[in-house]
């Protein structure tokens, strides 16, 4: 089911819409739907989890003073390489 959203616009951004619209062979509700899906789809490409900080220091002993994510995690597999031989 369809829900209906009336918007102001100012008639420059308005016309722009109409315009653009007509040039891509819709009316104005579908291509301000597409607008919508686009961004809404590209937000959620975003969204994808991040590592929040670099910084490990504390979170476990490496005999490292600095503790990046990359450095932690050469001397993790470094640890490991070792440990199964």
């Amino acid at each position: 089911m369809t829900k209906m959203l009336s918007v102001r616009l100012k008639r420059e951004l308005f016309s722009a819409i109409q315009d653009r619209a007509e040039e891509m062979g819709c009316n104005r509700s579908e291509y301000l739907v597409r607008l919508v899906e686009r961004d809404l789809e590209e937000a959620r490409s975003r969204r994808k989890r991040r590592f929040a900080s670099d910084d490990l220091i504390g979170s476990l002993r490496t005999g490292l003073r600095a503790g990046d994510n990359a450095t932690v995690r050469a001397v993790i597999t470094k640890r490991l390489r070792e440990k199964n031989r």
